[in-house]
């Protein structure tokens, strides 16, 4: 089975390269991707489509190398933008309950709609924290660790909560034998 992404990932991704860095931003990161993800990323792309996780992958590295900086901060607000705009409507009464655990413990199932390899499994670790972790996904990367961290900040913000600390304790890309997530909100 090939490592796929939901189409609106992507969707979600181009647009907010568009709107910080110009209507140009896939030309130029085109110049620094192979030919096969360029064909991918230039057809129409539906939000139901499933995608290659490899150009999803290599948009958002070659974002963060052309565009971003060395510690990732544009990968981290890539992840903010992508909660911001996919949370799944059906969400939107527990985000409004402001109760982030119950959130991000959804994105466990939430994950598997848009991802078909990698697994998060979260569990509480006081009333306002939780750990996760994040393994088996095809295509790890450190820019992608960072999108998730973005992406949960954002989940306490939308809960209506400040996030204290949304850390990695350990990485795949480090060694480690899966990514660990460390979430705390007040």
């Amino acid at each position: 089975m090939d490592a796929t992404v939901k189409g609106n990932q992507i969707k979600i991704t181009i647009d907010f390269l568009k709107e910080n860095f110009g209507d140009n931003a896939l030309d130029k990161l085109f110049v620094h991707m192979d030919q096969r993800i360029k064909r991918i990323l230039s057809r129409p792309i539906l939000d139901i489509s499933r995608i290659p996780e490899t150009a999803f992958s290599q948009l958002i590295v070659t974002a963060e190398k052309v565009f971003g900086s060395k510690n990732y901060r544009l990968s981290r607000d890539i992840g903010h933008y992508l909660a911001h705009k996919s949370v799944p409507k059906f969400y939107q009464i527990f985000i409004k309950l402001g109760d982030p655990f119950f959130v991000i413990k959804r994105s466990q199932s939430f994950w598997k709609t848009i991802h078909n390899t990698g697994t998060l499994v979260f569990e509480a670790t006081g009333p306002n924290s939780t750990t996760g972790q994040f393994k088996d996904f095809a295509c790890p990367q450190k820019e992608f660790c960072s999108l998730l961290l973005g992406y949960f900040g954002a989940v306490c913000e939308m809960c209506g909560y400040t996030p204290i600390s949304v850390v990695e304790t350990k990485c795949i890309c480090e060694g480690d034998d899966f990514c660990e997530f460390a979430i705390s909100w007040k």
